[in-house]
């Protein structure tokens, strides 16, 4: 800011344009400093954001039955005693459906 002081001091003593020119060039300096701090800040507030929502979503309560929502699962079942699926063949063949393994039940696995 000692530069700017300065020349606006020097533009109260004299009445040309030049120090107006160096005031206003102190301050496009100063705009610019600001610019890029702020866009270095919004970086960072984007990536903390994603993080959160990473986090987020990984803290959601989940159903421990594959096959329901926790809305539909009020008594806390797992995929074995889903009553929607009570056999095997029933649970095999939703979880084909679905697109998940079925041996681990989770998203099909590439190989």
């Amino acid at each position: 800011m000692s530069d700017l002081h300065a020349a606006l001091a020097e533009m109260e003593q004299g009445n040309t344009i030049l120090p107006i020119i160096r005031v206003l060039s102190v301050l496009i300096d100063k705009l610019d400093s600001l610019h890029n701090m702020v866009a270095c800040s919004t970086g960072r507030l984007d990536r903390i954001e994603a993080a959160l929502q990473v986090l987020r979503d990984r803290t959601l309560p989940k159903s421990p039955c594959i096959f329901c929502t926790i809305a539909e699962n009020p008594d806390s079942h797992h995929s074995g005693r889903c009553p929607r699926f009570p056999d095997p063949v029933s649970r095999a063949v939703q979880a084909s459906k679905m697109g998940l393994c079925e041996c681990c039940l989770k998203p099909a696995h590439d190989n």
